[in-house]
């Protein structure tokens, strides 16, 4: 599926209503996901998820907890998966594959990264018969290549210092806790839009067909 990046969706750019989609829980998110997802007010909140579910893209989940939680729907998963790039060839595709396995392998050989890849899927619209796709679905697992968990957070946390005195801004607390793993995705990704990179809990993986193209075991 293809979007205009210039078009609004619920009052917002369609990009940033995809972005939210994608980085929700699937089967199970709340009202602060969304405030912390959008950075937006508690009243802008409950409008735009009255919006979401208008547009079925999101549905009434489980009550618990004291809180209201909600699903994406399957309308919602496509668009979470939706790319505003350009259509690229097949062959153009299999050689950025190509090229991302060569990085995978570089991540899983390099002693300067701290986790490794075990598993990469694909899926989308790479696995259909069309020649002209609209971007490259890749799902990738890493593991901590450290097993000592002491040792693993404190190297993490050293590696995350470095990189903040380096210039690397952190959009939020998460963002710099997980910068050891994030750096990977950044790398492997190589800030070609016409790869869609996914984590393998991803629930879309839930709902589609997928190929395992590299397993680490």
């Amino acid at each position: 599926m293809r979007i205009n990046k210039n078009t609004t969706l619920c009052g917002y750019p369609i990009i940033q209503i995809r972005d939210l989609l994608r980085n929700v829980k699937p089967d199970d998110f709340s009202k602060d996901d969304v405030l912390y997802l959008m950075n937006i007010s508690q009243t802008e909140v409950n409008r735009l998820i009255k919006l979401l579910e208008n547009e079925k893209l999101i549905k009434k989940g489980e009550y618990k907890f004291n809180k209201q939680f909600w699903k994406v729907t399957l309308k919602g998963s496509t668009l979470s998966l939706a790319s505003a790039a350009k259509p690229i060839r097949r062959k153009t595709a299999e050689k950025h594959i190509g090229k991302f396995l060569q990085r995978v392998i570089e991540v899983n050989s390099n002693n300067y990264y701290l986790y490794k890849v075990i598993k990469v899927i694909v899926f989308g619209s790479y696995l259909s018969n069309i020649d002209l796709l609209t971007d490259i679905d890749i799902a990738v697992e890493i593991k901590s290549k450290i097993n000592d968990i002491e040792e693993r957070i404190e190297i993490e946390q050293e590696r995350t210092h470095n990189a903040a005195n380096e210039g690397r801004q952190f959009i939020n607390i998460l963002d710099r806790v997980f910068w050891p793993q994030r750096e990977i995705f950044l790398f492997l990704k190589s800030r070609l839009r016409a790869i869609s990179l996914h984590t393998t809990d991803d629930g879309i993986l839930e709902k589609c067909d997928y190929k395992i193209i590299f397993e680490d075991k």
